[in-house]
């Protein structure tokens, strides 16, 4: 894996299977520093900041040198590219049994409805984050209408008296923190809802009872309802085309 930094710096994060570090630097990186009787240098100087499992080369070049570069293709020029003959590979299946798998089209067949049931629950996560986010700012809206009309009065009051007064009022408790209770579930009934499952409304800060803050939690409803509209109308396979649209796009920007 390679990327450009700027005008005279490229970043090495991967190397090609089974060549070690030290390979690299002496048969390649030591080579493109000093050159041959035939070849002049390509590189200025590069520097490792390698752990225990990451790769990382940082490469300097002249402005002229990286344009070649980028001409030949990073990959090429810095041989980050190899061949492997490909053989049956013995792998798990989706029930967690051995299996000889003859090809990487028979691996990718087997594990295509896999990756499918996760887009599935991706799709649950993400729309299911955003509906608990719109009912959060429609309750956080709703509160600041609340003190505007004189419905609630906040000033001078113990915040247990407040809570009862939020639900008489029927503000819910905090959306997002009962999805995360209903994900690891530990669900509370309603009767064990605590005065913290309300700080997110007692919490809100005095810009939020603006004009301006106001505006603000009004757009940001309405970013939130327009992101839930899409996510409700992809369906699993959708969601997986723009992952793989996405990272086509940061492959691209990376050669």
């Amino acid at each position: 894996e390679v990327s450009k930094l700027s005008a005279t710096q490229v970043v090495i994060t991967e190397l090609p299977l089974g060549i070690s570090v030290r390979n690299y630097r002496e048969s390649v990186m030591e080579n493109l520093l000093h050159g041959s009787e035939k070849i002049p240098p390509l590189i200025t100087g590069y520097k490792e900041y390698h752990t225990d499992t990451t790769v990382r080369f940082v490469v300097n070049m002249t402005e002229e040198k990286m344009q070649q570069a980028e001409s030949q293709g990073f990959h090429d020029l810095f041989r980050l590219q190899c061949t492997h003959t490909v053989t049956p590979t013995l792998l798990y299946d989706p029930n967690g049994f051995l299996k000889n798998y003859d090809s990487n089209n028979d691996i990718l067949k087997t594990y295509f409805d896999v990756r499918l049931n996760l887009f599935e629950e991706r799709k649950k996560l993400l729309t299911g984050e955003l509906q608990a986010s719109c009912k959060k700012l429609t309750n956080e809206i709703r509160y600041v209408h609340a003190i505007w009309n004189g419905d609630l009065i906040v000033n001078r009051k113990k915040i247990n008296v407040l809570v009862e007064e939020l639900r008489r009022l029927n503000f819910d408790p905090d959306p997002l923190r009962a999805r995360m209770k209903n994900q690891n579930d530990n669900v509370k009934t309603e009767d064990e809802v605590g005065d913290d499952d309300f700080s997110y409304l007692l919490m809100m800060n005095t810009r939020s009872l603006t004009l301006e803050g106001l505006n603000e939690l009004l757009q940001n409803q309405k970013f939130k309802m327009k992101a839930l509209e899409i996510a409700l109308k992809k369906s699993a396979r959708d969601l997986w085309r723009d992952s793989l649209t996405f990272l086509l796009k940061k492959m691209d920007g990376k050669e």
